[in-house]
Parts: structure tokens; sequence; C-alpha cells
């Protein structure tokens, strides 16, 4: 009787067994990364490149009411009727004459005059009148900057770089100056995250900032863009896309001045225009780029932020010599414990964070401050904050005018104004 070997055949199965599970895991990875990481898995981030956070001073509260120097200014209704406009209003913006504007997030520019005192929830507040200036469309306006003939140049996520001249009443529209930029190799480079924009004082060029390239996700039920969900993806992933980009009026060139930024938000022109700060988010930093001097055509750090900086300015006048930097958050515990895990396990966890529905994404703590910025000597020289939100939070946006300065925010329904003297 003839004993068959069946080993071979076994082995033989089982490797058929072993490509087939392979095969489906390698396909099954693909179609999940498609669905839930269109911007691929998380890249590594050596330990020398993760952001450092400063602990927040609790018992620093001096963006809180009872300082005696913070007011809000609130949208005053005469018709009950009458639509709210004052929604998310991400940057205060001053025109030539002085008026005061704000970009919404419903893609409005609405202006605020005839300023009031009134008494509301047992406390005197300052209210608005709220006009709407003008529709700007179907993205969402972030910062932006008046020229000295009344044009505001404003950067939208979704369209760009884009232009409205107030003064032409009866003919108003909305140009895209900037939707792409051509690269030193000849190709064309889409601005898909158009962050914020300032006027050089001297040349009228206009800085911008192209955030990531990672576009914001359209809120069916809200009819809105969740810019926040997108920057919260770019933060996850660890991949700087982000770009210091220039329009230039006169010849409608567009030139990439810096690149390699870790989510390139707000950016802040110098009254002199030897400089560009810039705020790199995820990093927690200011950048500085040189315009002018030995440095001329170069970035680097400018310093350590305390938390994730979002928007920028730099005062236009002699009397206020610092800038500014509004930060919106401060560091979420989960993201403290994640950035002291080793990159093996980190990693993962951030690929996780990109995959989730935003519902379920960890929350930020409530907080909301600005810190003012002497970039001579590379110094801040005071944070001004609300240490728990109590009062006001979420600050997106800076703006300096006279004496005092304007705090915008995606969230709020309300501008909050801090006395700097």
């Amino acid at each position: 009787m003839t004993q068959t070997n069946t080993a071979p055949h076994s082995q033989h199965r089982t490797m058929l067994v072993v490509v087939a599970f392979a095969l489906a895991l390698g396909i099954s990875s693909k179609i999940y990364e498609e669905l839930y990481m269109p911007y691929g898995p998380a890249l590594n981030i050596p330990v020398s490149d993760r952001p450092v956070y400063s602990p927040v001073d609790r018992s620093n509260k001096s963006l809180q009411m009872s300082s005696g120097k913070l007011r809000k200014i609130y949208e005053r209704h005469d018709d009950a009727q009458s639509p709210k406009l004052l929604k998310g209003p991400e940057t205060v913006i001053f025109d030539p004459k002085g008026t005061m504007y704000v970009l919404t997030e419903d893609s409005k520019l609405v202006s605020l005059t005839d300023f009031q005192e009134e008494e509301l929830s047992s406390s005197v507040v300052t209210t608005a009148k709220v006009t709407l200036a003008m529709d700007l469309g179907n993205g969402r306006p972030l910062g932006g900057a008046f020229a000295s003939d009344g044009t505001l140049y404003f950067a939208d996520s979704i369209l760009g770089l884009a232009r409205v001249n107030l003064n032409k009443k009866q003919s108003r529209k909305v140009e895209i100056v900037a939707s792409s930029v051509q690269l030193q190799d000849g190709s064309m480079s889409k601005i898909l995250f158009a962050d914020d924009a300032d006027i050089g004082p001297k040349t009228g060029y206009v800085y911008f900032s192209d955030a990531t390239d990672i576009v914001s996700p359209r809120m069916i039920k809200e009819m809105s863009w969740d810019v926040m969900h997108a920057s919260k993806i770019d933060f996850a992933r660890g991949k700087r896309t982000g770009r210091l980009l220039r329009y230039d009026p006169k010849t409608d060139e567009v030139v990439v001045l810096a690149s390699g930024l870790w989510f390139a938000n707000g950016i802040a022109v110098d009254r002199d225009e030897t400089f560009v700060m810039i705020s790199e988010t995820f990093t927690a930093r200011q950048m500085i780029y040189y315009l002018e001097g030995p440095k001329a055509g170069t970035m680097e750090p400018l310093l350590n932020s305390t938390t994730h900086p979002d928007g920028a300015f730099c005062s236009k006048t002699e009397d206020i010599p610092y800038c500014y930097a509004a930060l919106p958050t401060a560091q979420p515990l989960a993201v403290a414990i994640m950035f002291s895990l080793p990159s093996f396990i980190e990693r993962p966890l951030r690929s996780l964070l990109m995959s989730m529905h935003p519902k379920l994404a960890p929350p930020t703590k409530p907080y909301g401050g600005f810190i003012e910025i002497d970039v001579s000597d590379r110094s801040i020289k005071r944070v001004i904050q609300d240490p728990s939100g109590q009062d006001i939070r979420a600050i997106t946006g800076v703006t300096v005018h006279e004496d005092k300065i304007y705090l915008g925010s995606l969230e709020n329904d309300f501008i909050g104004v801090y006395d700097l003297n």
C-alpha cells in the first residue's frame, strides 16, 4: 500500500489562503483609505519637530469681563423678523474711512454702524446696526484687508484670493484674482485653502496664505463649509503644505514666497513692509518672512506662540509698535497625551483621528486669548486671555484700530473689543 505525502499540497493551500488574505486586507485597506482617509494616512513626525506648548496660567484672567477692559459688540435687532447677519465673524476689517466690516460664515460682508450702549442680562453691552454690504458668493471668506482705493481683498477658503470694490455702488462684483499659482517648473498649483490676506503699505502688494492642500467639506444642513474639520485633518496628517503667496494688482502676477508650513494661517505685514509675520498653527509658533535687509527672501521661526495661533495683525501706527496673534484654544489634553507617546503608537492614533466623523473628534478646551509680540527682540510682551472661555472663547481674528484690538471668531455671534491702553 502506497502512502501519499499530502504535506506539499497542504503547504500550497496555506500559502494560497495567506496570499488571498493579504490581498483582501490590502484591498480593504485601500478602500478604507479612499473612503475615510482621502489625504492618506498620517505621516511620521519626529519628536524634534513636534509642537512645543506652554501651560495655561489660570490666574491670568486679563480678558474676562471682570478686568474692565473687555466689551462685546452684538447685533441690534430693531425688527424681530429681520435675519441674523453677525454669524461667525472671523475677522474685523476697517476701510480707509474707518467703517467697520466683518466677513461671516455664510459668505456675507456686513458693516457695523450706529453703536449704542444697552443693558443685556444685567450688564451693559454695545450694540450695532448690522447691514449687508455685499453677498460674496458661495465660499467661506476668512481674512482680508482694504487697499487705499477702497478695494477689499479677502482670502476665501473655497474660492482663493478675491476682491470687491465697495466704491462702485452700481456695479459691485466679486472678482477671483488668484485661484492657482504657477510654480518654478511651469506647472500650475491650485490654491485650495486661502486663509488670510494683508496689504503692503508701501508697494500695495497683497500677501496671503494658502493654509493646506486639504479642501473644506460642505456641511449640507448648515449650508456652510467646515473649515475647522479641514484644519483638524491637516493637523492629524502632519504634512506641511502651507504657503505664503504674493499678488501684484498691477501685473496680476501671483508668486509663492515660502512653502513647507504646517497650516499657514494668519499673516501680517509690518508698517514699513520689511517683513511678513505668519501664524504657523500646528507648530504652535510665529514665523517671519523677510522682505528687506540681508535676510530678504528667507523665512525663519520668530517665537513659540504658547499654543496654536490663528489670525495675525501688525499695527500700522508708531504709537502701538507691536504685532498680535489670536489664540483660539489651549492645548487639548488628548493632543498632549498623544505627542508624549512613541511614534509607532502616536502615528496610528493620528491616522485614526483623520478617519473619524467630525462629531466624534476630541473637543477643544474652552479658551480665548491673544498675544502681543515685540518683533524687534522676538518676545511676547503680554498674554491676554480668558483661560476658561467664560466670557470669550475661540478667538480666530485680531485687528488693531486706534487704541483697541477687535477680536473675531468662527463660533461667536459678537465681536470682542479690548482696550490696549
